[in-house]
């Protein structure tokens, strides 16, 4: 459309036969935008993208649109619109911002709008992090959590942690011990603990970062809700032997596991044991 070719000759890109072909075969209005965003980042990523600072009114407009996102209370449709303006506006100058916008909606569980920021993230070619990646992962879990207590009827979300961690290694980036832990939950509380001990297994195989205390009491609660005391028991071993005293999360899975299968003296036991390591 016209507004293609305006911000083209802003851009200094010359029109080819296949850009040309391309802006006419784009359907969908949404298709449109996008293509609009991607010619608009290259007539001035540095500007646009950059260490920019904001004036002091968009810098308010910034801090009310979080707000808004942050808001448990404002609706789906409302916490997108302010997701939209965000993108429109042009207040997130930084990689940085991004991130914090993917934090805060994972926080509140729109998965959905999360993986809508990491694809406007990748077409208008802004750098994402393994702290990016960490949070959007995170977000996974914590749908994963809603639908545990039945506050939640969207679809599973651990295959998607999953896809983002594998899309973190394809990148030639470790994830983080965060990253890590959030799949390793994710796919725990959505009752797949053959995928949350592999998960784990990965992240024990890295030589750059170890496994933490949530690290276990994620593995070892996905056994728990597995019904596999055995593993529990083994993790909450390999767990000591490394020194690492655990939490009251990693001790109650597995103590939990034990009663819930029927293994009462080992659960005593166990008990014990917490009880000594404070």
């Amino acid at each position: 459309g016209s507004r293609a070719g305006d911000v083209a000759v802003r851009a200094g890109i010359r029109w080819t036969p296949e850009l040309l072909a391309l802006t006419h075969n784009t359907k969908g209005k949404g298709s449109k935008k996008r293509l609009l965003r991607q010619i608009e980042a290259k007539s001035s990523p540095k500007k646009s993208r950059g260490k920019r600072i904001l004036p002091d009114a968009a810098s308010s407009r910034r801090a009310f649109l979080f707000k808004r996102v942050n808001d448990p209370r404002c609706r789906p449709r409302e916490v997108q619109k302010a997701v939209m303006d965000l993108f429109k506006e042009e207040l997130l100058p930084t990689p940085q911002d991004y991130t914090l916008l993917v934090d805060a909606l994972g926080k509140q569980g729109h998965l959905g709008l999360v993986m809508d920021v990491l694809q406007e993230m990748r077409d208008i070619r802004v750098k994402t992090s393994v702290i990016t990646y960490g949070a959007a992962i995170a977000a996974c879990e914590k749908v994963e959590v809603k639908r545990a207590t039945g506050q939640s009827d969207q679809p599973p979300a651990w295959p998607l942690a999953l896809s983002l961690l594998h899309r973190l290694r394809r990148k030639k980036l470790t994830p983080s011990a965060v990253a890590y832990n959030a799949a390793i939950g994710a796919c725990g509380k959505g009752k797949h603990w053959q995928a949350a001990l592999k998960v784990f297994s990965d992240l024990t195989s890295e030589d750059s970062i170890s496994p933490t205390e949530v690290s276990y009491a994620s593995a070892m609660d996905a056994c728990s809700r597995g019904g596999k005391w055995q593993q529990a028991l083994l993790l909450n071993s390999d767990m000591l032997a490394r020194q690492i005293r655990g939490n009251i999360v990693s001790w109650t899975s597995v103590i939990h596991a034990c009663e819930k299968w029927d293994q009462p003296a080992l659960a005593m036991r166990l008990y014990g044991e917490m009880k000594q390591v404070g």
